[in-house]
């Protein structure tokens, strides 16, 4: 049987929200992951977050979570697992009838790489990529 995740602090999953928001805004949202496996585990994440959202939102208009969810505005979205190269797995994010020719948006700096799951970024890196580009002013 599949462990549950214990975690339900909306925070947690910040990696989540951040996708979720660019395929919101109507990208698509194409992750590589180093398995299949780390594919899918992401997007029980990302809806699991998605659940925490509802929930959190249920809760501020007074609302009963176990009896009246509300929607939120990743709901129209879904996230399909597929086959990647060399054993990778992919996990992309669309709108349920997103069009046939649209922008897919690898995260940065992946270039087709497989991303690390659960990681934040580098504070070191983050603060000399935003010096390097004030320098380029």
């Amino acid at each position: 049987m599949a462990k549950r995740s214990k975690i339900r602090n909306i925070n947690a999953y910040a990696d989540c929200r951040q996708y979720l928001e660019r395929a919101s805004a109507g990208a698509v949202v194409r992750l590589t992951f180093e398995t299949k496996k780390e594919a899918i585990q992401w997007r029980a994440r990302a809806y699991k977050y998605r659940y925490l959202l509802a929930e959190q939102e249920t809760k501020k208009l007074g609302l009963d979570p176990e009896t009246d969810l509300v929607s939120t505005r990743f709901d129209p979205l879904i996230i399909r697992v597929s086959d990647g190269p060399n054993g990778s797995g992919i996990a992309t994010i669309s709108f349920r009838n997103a069009p046939l020719k649209v922008e897919v948006v690898e995260p940065e700096g992946s270039e087709g790489r497989p991303i690390p799951l659960n990681t934040e970024p580098d504070p070191l890196e983050v603060a000399k990529r935003l010096l390097e580009e004030q320098g380029d002013d």
